[in-house]
């Protein structure tokens, strides 16, 4: 499980999941609001376009959850302190 512990000025949602401690990105599924969140990426630039939510590791170190060109904190209606599921598929 996690937290989400900001949303940037770009919509970012920023939480405090380690993707070092889940053994990298590969195969998870973080759940924020009842919306399952599966896609990754190394870098913004490999989602351009795509409307869809997707995880990236930010400059912080910990997962954050992006959208292309959008608000991911609009998006999924995100706010401070939510709680998130982190699971294996």
């Amino acid at each position: 499980s996690g937290t989400v512990t900001a949303i940037d000025r770009y919509g970012n949602i920023v939480t405090d999941v380690d993707p070092v401690r889940l053994g990298g990105l590969r195969g998870i599924t973080l759940e924020l609001r009842g919306v399952p969140i599966e896609r990754t990426a190394l870098t913004y630039a490999a989602m351009a376009g795509s409307p869809e939510p997707f995880l990236i590791v930010g400059s912080r170190g910990t997962l954050e959850i992006s959208v292309s060109e959008g608000s991911a904190g609009s998006v999924l209606a995100a706010r401070l302190l939510d709680r998130l599921l982190v699971r294996r598929r």
